[in-house]
């Protein structure tokens, strides 16, 4: 049995065999990845969740102006200011997933991410916003770690440096060096 998003009433679950969904062959296009459907069980029945291209109704290869297009469309249409008084909570969930899928598919780094877990199959339990707020964090504090390293680390060389080349000391530092020099050479 098969359900996109609707719950069939009254089925039971242990009694559903999920099927696998068609694959179409384009032979002039390599094949660089595999989608799997996220299924998940809701109310007794499956639910097939889309891959961030499917929701947006986009080609895997599209590009940055098709994904921010097929977003504007979407979010016109299930924005909750603009839905049916009765569906306001379905139509927010769709607009908070048609969200996630631009905002993971319109950044570069977090698309190649994306794209990395789908390949391993790891969309099952994807959330972009947590996790990719904790890598960016990660990342943050690193480069900004490393970013006060050198800084640290360029001043004592510029300090050392200071030392041996007269230009940056004082007046009294200069005179003290010339007469350690002077009393040096006698």
């Amino acid at each position: 049995m098969r359900s996109y998003g609707l719950t069939v009433p009254g089925s039971d679950h242990r009694f559903c065999v999920p099927t696998v969904s068609q694959v179409f062959f384009r032979p002039n296009r390599p094949i660089n990845r595999i989608a799997f459907p996220k299924a998940t069980l809701k109310n007794d029945g499956f639910v097939v969740d889309l891959s961030f291209y499917d929701l947006l109704g986009i080609p895997e290869s599209g590009s940055v102006t098709e994904i921010k297009n097929a977003y504007k469309q979407l979010a016109r249409k299930y924005h909750p200011d603009v839905s049916p008084p009765g569906r306001v909570e379905e139509y927010t969930k769709r607009f908070i997933q048609v969200q996630e899928a631009y905002e993971t598919l319109s950044d570069p780094s977090r698309r190649a991410m994306y794209d990395k877990d789908m390949a391993k199959g790891i969309n099952f339990a994807f959330n972009a916003r947590r996790r990719y707020n904790y890598h960016d964090q990660v990342v943050e504090q690193k480069s900004e770690w490393k970013a006060r390293w050198k800084s640290q680390l360029s001043e004592l060389k510029r300090k050392s440096n200071g030392k041996d080349a007269g230009g940056n000391m004082s007046w009294a530092a200069r005179m003290r060096q010339q007469r350690d020099e002077l009393s040096n050479e006698s």
